[in-house]
């Protein structure tokens, strides 16, 4: 960058993804209307190509601008039926995620069917009929095949889709319903966790019993779910995310949680699974088994059919008391108690958004620095060929005894002075 200009993209290295924000502005009918958007885009992109693909983005929104027509705030009144605005707020959201990269395609059929099942009671009620005991009505009914009441996560549901359909409401009307929807404590989950107490020794045998799991793609998936991933990100990802050059995969923003575009560590024990799978040039990693024609990605359900088989004894109990997701709990609670890895550090190894603050006390940590502190783990549990045992850990673990109250990253400075 020269002179505020950039003159030579080339030069310009990223050590974290980076965002560029997008400015469309047009005098439609004698107003000025303006449409904002930010894009994100991993280290893997340059600079170059993420300025063509924000101009390509750029002729869009200025296309959208003349035929986005915005519901005229007088259609929008109190004595609509809620059904009626329900699905306006969902044609809505369907347009928000088409004009946003970072999100997925709105699921319409999600939304029209929890609509149907479990809204019906108040489909034809007015918008300023509905009141707090409606909803808990409508909570009360929501009851499985054979009666009995569905979880409370699942029936909190009902405010999560009733309370954005009075926001959009009183965002687009010169109105002000109060929501019957708003999420009080009283229906607040009080234990939104889940018990989690294997040892040391449990989760060595649960990640070995899984790398040499039978059925492929189910062990190759079991892997990345061990690096740290969730489900939906792995099944997600595709070719073109993975850099081979760099040895580097990006979880791109829209497939995961934090809605920033991640990049790791492509580490040899992942590369072992793509080879075994056998390596393409695009496409999704994992294809759907039915289906391959349809580049569509693997089923979560089944994955979760072959943790069931991986994890029901013979006699019909559980080995683990835990689902999928937990493996994640595995590796933050194996770093925390056995490497005095600090909270936030291993969150950050399990994807955990960095955050301004930590960025002030640390700096980012980079995704050698997560591949370095994952494999604190790894190289301990699995034992392999690409383990990786050094003075430096002899020292560590020394330390460790010696320090038990310090984490991981200050013994680490101390051992560099």
């Amino acid at each position: 960058i020269k002179d505020k200009k950039i003159v030579n993209t080339n030069s310009i290295v990223f050590e974290k993804p980076y965002k560029l924000h997008i400015r469309a502005s047009k005098m439609v009918e004698g107003q000025k209307t303006i449409k904002k958007k930010t894009k994100t885009f991993p280290i893997t992109t340059t600079l170059l190509d993420a300025i063509k693909d924000a101009a390509k983005e750029y002729d869009k929104m200025m296309n959208d601008i003349i035929v986005d027509v915005s519901i005229p705030s007088e259609v929008l009144t109190p004595d609509m039926k809620f059904k009626d605005v329900f699905l306006l707020y969902v044609e809505e959201k369907i347009k928000e995620h088409n004009n946003n990269s970072a999100k997925k395609p709105y699921d319409e059929l999600a939304a029209t069917r929890f609509l149907n099942k479990w809204l019906k009671p108040i489909h034809n009620m007015r918008m300023d009929e509905i009141f707090r005991t409606h909803i808990t009505s409508l909570k009360s009914k929501m009851k499985n095949k054979k009666g009995k009441p569905l979880a409370d996560r699942t029936r909190l549901t009902v405010h999560q889709f009733v309370n954005p359909v009075y926001k959009y409401f009183n965002l687009n009307s010169n109105y002000d319903l109060k929501s019957p929807g708003v999420i009080t404590k009283a229906d607040k989950i009080q234990k939104n966790t889940r018990e989690f107490d294997l040892s040391k020794e449990d989760i060595t045998e649960l990640f070995k019993g899984l790398k040499e799991f039978k059925a492929q793609p189910a062990r190759e998936i079991f892997m990345w779910l061990m690096h740290g991933r969730r489900i939906g990100e792995v099944i997600s990802i595709s070719w073109e995310d993975i850099n081979f050059d760099k040895n580097t995969y990006t979880i791109q923003a829209k497939n995961n949680k934090a809605r920033v575009a991640m990049t790791y560590t492509l580490s040899q024990r992942l590369k072992d699974t793509l080879d075994a799978i056998g390596i393409k040039k695009s496409g999704y990693i994992f294809e759907k088994l039915s289906d391959k024609n349809k580049n569509d990605y693997y089923s979560a359900s089944t994955l979760r059919d072959h943790w069931k088989a991986f994890n029901t004894a013979a006699d019909k109990t559980l080995r683990y008391e835990m689902v999928l997701h937990q493996l994640r709990s595995c590796i933050v609670h194996y770093l925390k108690n056995t490497h005095n890895v600090s909270n936030e550090l291993a969150g950050f190894v399990v994807g955990h958004t960095q955050s301004g603050t930590v960025t002030e006390r640390y700096g980012t940590y980079g995704f050698n620095k997560l591949n370095d502190t994952l494999n604190l783990m790894l190289d301990e549990v699995f034992d392999d060929e690409y383990s990786v045992k050094t003075p430096m850990d002899d020292k560590l673990k020394q330390l460790q005894l010696l320090f038990p109250n310090k984490t991981i990253e200050q013994l680490e400075v101390f051992l560099k002075e």
